[in-house]
């Protein structure tokens, strides 16, 4: 209670005086009811966090993390118009906030306006994402645009877009991705292969149809799409990777595997890669330069499962039992579940 009375004295001495004294005053007043509406968000107290978010607008309304803030409680509780009401200021207020930040309220927004049945302007606002940083297409479909839905009801949703905008190469290629979590692989290339047609520079979709087609054996189909992305590419180490991946688990051409996981290290010299040419290096016998490359990565990051388990099965294959049973051992206890992750590559102890 005193300190209460304390802040308002506070307050009220600061009043008194010029003109920048009062906008200090203003502020002031805003940050106390901005503090206090994040605490009660925090604690899912929405209804009271919006109105002390709004308390915090009315005194200084140019700020855009208010907006923001409010928006995600509005969200809370389906106020959908409010939603993107608060997020449209927050982009206005904020135009040189983080493209993450961005990406967060576009992909609020864009939820609140698939709930409101506005498709254009989802589809507006999706593509506005897209544009942002072409990366973030991975996380459509199960973050950005429909939040906390259960799979069936967000492959509703989307169908039910698609139905209104059937060439939407976006919302065709986050379909698929859902189809994928679900290991519905034919599924997911249908939808791939059609937001491809529709966009054939759709880099995601085309590496998505070469994962999925791995997934079925499909291995010239898989190879033949990442062909296309590394000739096309300006920055191709990801695709290379992923190449050398493909021949790696169809097990014909390791020499072209392995050229690819070389060239994918000399662009960037990414962990991953180190690894995929360590496993290469596995499957062609070379056991001394698969425990060469798998410790480099091992050295980077100790944490790193697979790492210790392809060093064991080198060791183990090189004669080297007791280093691959340590390094097996670490590697399970790590992930339980990591020998699983090399039988398409046909690797067992």
């Amino acid at each position: 209670m005193f300190r209460r009375l304390g802040f308002a004295f506070f307050i009220l001495l600061l009043s008194i005086g010029s003109v920048a004294a009062q906008k200090d005053v203003e502020d002031l007043g805003a940050s106390y009811y901005y503090n206090r509406a994040l605490i009660e968000a925090d604690h899912g107290q929405h209804d009271r966090a919006i109105d002390n978010f709004t308390q915090a607008i009315e005194r200084n309304p140019n700020r855009g993390d208010f907006f923001y803030y409010r928006g995600i409680s509005n969200q809370a509780l389906a106020n959908y118009e409010a939603v993107v009401s608060d997020l449209t200021e927050a982009l206005r207020l904020t135009p040189t906030a983080s493209p993450l930040r961005r990406f967060d309220m576009l992909g609020r927004r864009g939820h609140a306006y698939m709930q409101l049945r506005e498709f254009d302007l989802a589809h507006r606002n999706v593509e506005e994402m897209i544009s942002l940083n072409p990366t973030t297409i991975d996380t459509i479909g199960e973050e950005p645009i429909l939040y906390g839905l259960a799979f069936d009801k967000q492959v509703d949703q989307y169908t039910e877009y698609l139905a209104e905008r059937p060439d939407s190469f976006v919302i065709l290629a986050s379909r698929g991705r859902l189809y994928q979590q679900q290991e519905d692989w034919n599924r997911a290339i249908v939808d791939f292969t059609r937001a491809i047609e529709i966009r054939s520079d759709h880099w995601n979709a085309r590496l998505q149809r070469a994962k999925s087609n791995q997934e079925l054996g499909n291995f010239e189909s898989a190879i033949a799409d990442l062909d296309v992305l590394v000739e096309s590419a300006d920055h191709p180490s990801i695709y290379l990777n992923e190449r050398c991946r493909a021949h790696a688990r169809w097990g014909i051409d390791l020499d072209q595997a392995l050229a690819d996981c070389t060239a994918a290290m000399r662009l960037e010299t990414y962990a991953i890669y180190v690894e995929s040419r360590g496993l290469v290096y596995l499957l062609q016998g070379n056991f001394d330069a698969a425990i060469s490359d798998y410790s480099l990565v091992i050295d980077y990051d100790p944490q790193l499962p697979e790492s210790h388990f392809g060093r064991g099965i080198a060791h183990l294959r090189n004669g080297q039992t007791e280093q691959g049973e340590a390094d097996i051992a670490r590697a399970l206890e790590l992930d339980p579940d990591v020998e699983a992750k090399f039988a398409p590559y046909g690797i067992t102890r």
